[in-house]
C-alpha cells in the first residue's frame, strides 16, 4: 500500500493540470454540497423553536381592502409588550413573487 500511494504521489505530480484542476473540482463539489445540505437542514429537517405545537395560535387582522393584510410593525410590538396570557408573539410574512426572464 505504501508503494501504490507513493506511485500515485509521483503520477500526480507529473500531471500538474490535472492534479490542480481534480482538487478545485473536487472542493467546490464538497462545498456546494455543504452549502445545500446546510440550507436544506436549517429551512426543512429542523424543527422551529416553538415550543408546544399545540397551542399555537393565529391571529389575523379583519380588513375589507386586502384579504391578506396582516399587522405593522408598530402593532406587533404593541401586542408583544401588552399581552399577559401569551408566552411569546412572532410574526410570519407569506409574499408571492412573479420571477420574469
Amino acid at each position: 500500500m505504501f508503494e501504490d500511494s507513493r506511485y500515485a504521489l509521483r503520477t500526480l505530480r507529473k500531471a500538474a493540470a490535472f492534479t490542480i484542476a481534480s482538487v478545485l473540482t473536487l472542493g467546490l463539489g464538497i462545498g456546494a454540497s455543504t452549502a445545500t445540505f446546510s440550507m436544506v437542514d436549517g429551512v426543512l429537517l429542523r424543527r422551529l423553536p416553538i415550543g408546544v405545537g399545540n397551542r399555537l395560535i393565529h391571529l389575523e387582522q379583519p380588513s375589507l381592502n386586502n384579504a391578506d393584510e396582516g399587522f405593522s410593525v408598530r402593532e406587533i410590538a404593541a401586542l408583544r409588550q401588552a399581552s399577559k396570557s401569551l408566552s411569546g408573539v412572532a410574526e410570519y410574512h407569506s409574499m408571492s413573487f412573479q420571477l420574469y426572464g
